[in-house]
């Protein structure tokens, strides 16, 4: 052994076999005596300031810790010491300078960086200066875990392409079965599944037992539907590490693919099981058992044990009570199953802020269909105030959700509070004039669609509204305004478009408005202009210009079913009953809905 050359590093030497051995508190009498004989040894102040931080003596500690830097201000495990020291302390804005600076000279302590990161994590808006942190760590020393910690934060932030790059040149220095997966997660993320796969068996080819390469490629095979191999690679990760709760989340995954519910049911309670049977590490798990119970929930779903699906998010809330879809998922199921009041009771019991605020849609939603409009209205404003116009189109979408559902009246309310938020959105005042048309409120529905289609800023909206036009003009007997609302259409750029409107059609001497009143159609605005414009010719008597329109639809239209329909309705009118029934006929064998299909029959029986 080589000994020191003074008696102070001797003594520092001594003070640290005596602290290996646990006796501290001789080893802070021999540090004292270093300090005496030699008042300028920086390292016997660093090792006195590690000992009073041990012995919980905090004051001492960082006295020590900065007495060492008084006198060696680059000294670094005095700066490593101290700054760590803060990091226990929550200190963590003070702590920045020593621990970057250490770093600085030394790229490759894990420690310094673990301090770095946690005291960034602590600190607000700063994001980039983790990203920087990691990035530098890598990039100076090329170390392999600091490449895997910045790839990782690379897909945490929502940038799988950078974090592929990052990962490629770490497994161009270390080809090792973890870098390889690690590697092959970020090739699934970024729909390279066959990259992926690749990576993950040239993984278990390295080392067979890499529970983590075989769940890996148990996903893989999933995603390319080669479920038999999928199930097999699961297995094999459980049987390398049967208490690895994700090797049972990958073998549910598979069961869930294959259609085998129950045994998917099996694998994901044993995952759980796994997890709470740990003492440590839960909140690490916390996404796996999120994603074990959602398993649950779909399975439970497929099996049409609804009761049970609801049942296991209330569970999943128990454990974790801010995940939005815990919430989410069983209110949509209770709200479709006509069980509104158990979904506002769920939504009724967040008390998490942010999460009623990721939550209030579906409340707003939820009260409509209760018929409390109103409350509806009250409890969504202050929402309104943040992110308004994304807001409310969610709204709108919830609006007309309802609507394609058949649910006419809370679709109705939600439209008349758009429009009386927002009264020159074009969107929301077409859509209530569009429902309120089906109601029979056609005064209303006409004065909101003039409004829009009137209106120079609206776009395509103005254009449906035409359409709405055209279609209420028929309905009410006005065929000269259905034919210039129709013309306006045929005139415009958006004619190509498509959305969802209503045709009528002149049958027998009478307006019928269209059998599938709810929703409507999906077809161009071109094909509804022209089939409202064929039907007030007809009902005008102006049948040669009611054919001229049948022979441009057959020309343009890929809808043939509306065509035939409107082509029978034109023979019809031409008096040739005969030719009218044919074509209907020849429809009727198309056609699949059945609106129009008893539509056609009842025509067919009138003409005969």
């Amino acid at each position: 052994m080589t000994l020191p050359q003074n008696k102070s590093a001797l003594l520092v030497s001594s003070a640290i076999l005596l602290r290996q051995a646990g006796y501290d508190l001789k080893a802070i009498e021999v540090l004292q005596d270093a300090i005496h004989d030699d008042p300028g040894f920086a390292p016997a102040y660093v090792l006195l300031g590690a000992l009073y931080q041990a012995t919980s003596s905090d004051a001492q500690a960082e006295i020590f810790f900065r007495k060492a830097l008084e006198i060696e201000p680059d000294n670094t495990e005095a700066l490593q010491g101290l700054g760590l020291f803060l990091i226990s302390q929550n200190r963590y804005s003070e702590a920045l300078p020593y621990l970057e600076k250490h770093l600085q000279k030394n790229p490759t302590d894990s420690l310094s960086l673990d301090g770095l990161l946690e005291a960034f994590h602590h600190l607000p808006g700063r994001e980039e200066k983790i990203q920087v942190t990691l990035k530098t760590a890598w990039e100076q020393s090329k170390n392999t875990e600091f490449g895997i910690r910045y790839g990782r934060y690379l897909l945490d932030q929502g940038d799988p392409q950078e974090a592929r790059n990052v990962l490629t040149a770490v497994v161009e220095i270390s080809t090792t079965a973890r870098t390889l997966s690690e590697l092959a997660l970020t090739c699934l993320l970024t729909n390279d599944c066959i990259y992926a796969t690749h990576l993950l068996q040239k993984a278990v080819e390295i080392d067979p037992q890499f529970d983590r390469a075989w769940r890996g490629l148990a996903q893989c095979y999933n995603e390319a539907r080669n479920f038999d191999k999928g199930l097999e690679a699961a297995e094999r990760a459980i049987a390398i590490n049967p208490n690895h709760y994700r090797n049972w989340q990958a073998k549910s995954d598979v069961l869930l693919s294959l259609g085998q519910f129950d045994q998917a049911l099996l694998a994901s309670q044993k995952g759980i099981e796994i997890i709470h049977s740990k003492a440590e590490g839960k909140a690490e798990a916390e996404p796996v058992l999120a994603v074990l119970y959602l398993q649950r929930f779909a399975a439970f779903i497929r099996l049409g044990h609804l009761e049970n699906a609801v049942a296991e998010m209330t569970l999943a809330r128990q454990e974790i009570p801010n995940d939005h879809r815990f919430y989410q998922y069983p209110v949509e199921i209770l709200s479709t199953t006509n069980q509104a009041n158990q979904a506002l009771e769920i939504l009724d019991s967040v008390s998490n802020p942010d999460l009623m605020e990721r939550l209030a849609a579906l409340k707003f939603k939820v009260l409509h269909q209760l018929g409390r409009s109103q409350e509806a209205l009250n409890f969504i404003r202050p929402y309104l105030e943040k992110k308004s116009e994304e807001r409310l189109n969610v709204l709108a979408d919830i609006g007309a959700d309802f609507y394609q559902h058949g649910l006419s009246e809370p679709a109705i309310a939600v439209y008349r509070q758009l429009v009386d938020l927002k009264p020159n959105d074009g969107r929301f005042s077409s859509n209530l004039g569009y429902f309120l048309i089906e109601k029979g409120e056609t005064t209303q529905a006409e004065e909101l669609l003039i409004q829009v289609a009137d209106h120079p800023k609206v776009g395509l909206f103005g254009e449906i509204a035409h359409c709405d036009l055209a279609y209420l003009y028929n309905i009410t007997g006005a065929y000269e305004k259905s034919r210039k609302a129709s013309a306006a259409v045929l005139e415009s750029k958006y004619r190509k478009e498509e959305a969802m409107l209503r045709v009528s059609f002149w049958v027998n001497g009478k307006m019928q408005p269209d059998p599938i009143s709810i929703p409507g159609r999906l077809m161009t605005l071109e094909d509804a202009a022209r089939a409202c414009g064929a039907a007030a010719a007809m009902a005008a008597t102006q049948i040669t210009r009611a054919q001229s329109i049948v022979e441009d639809l057959r020309k343009d239209s890929a809808n043939k079913s509306l065509v035939g329909m409107i082509a029978g309705c034109v023979e019809a009118a031409k008096g040739d009953l005969s030719a009218a029934i044919e074509t209907w006929n020849q429809v009727l064998n198309a056609v699949n809905n059945t609106p129009d299909e008893s539509a056609l029959r009842a025509w067919m029986v009138l003409s005969k």
